[in-house]
């Protein structure tokens, strides 16, 4: 049986319009080690491949959006997140 890689995906907008181009940042809370790091696309969507099982926060510019714990092999669709102006 074949094992699905581990994925954290989800959505940034303003006012319900896609915010592209954001650095989005996954962060081990561990070891506070940035384990990855992506930009939304046109559509404000972003995700990120093959996450090990752990515990970490996800950031955007400045913020932290949500801390989660990532499951072994289970995708993660964190839905989309309404980001105010000012830090990101």
């Amino acid at each position: 049986m074949a094992l699905r890689s581990t994925a954290v995906e989800g959505r940034l907008a303003h006012a319900g319009e896609p915010l592209a181009g954001l650095e989005v940042r996954l962060v081990g809370l561990a070891d506070s080690l940035v384990w990855a790091e992506v930009r939304t696309g046109a559509d404000g969507r972003f995700r990120i491949l093959h996450v090990p099982p752990g515990g970490y926060a996800l950031t955007a510019g400045e913020r932290t959006l949500r801390f989660l714990t990532v499951p072994g092999f289970q995708a993660l669709d964190l839905g989309s997140f309404e980001l105010e102006p000012g830090g990101f």
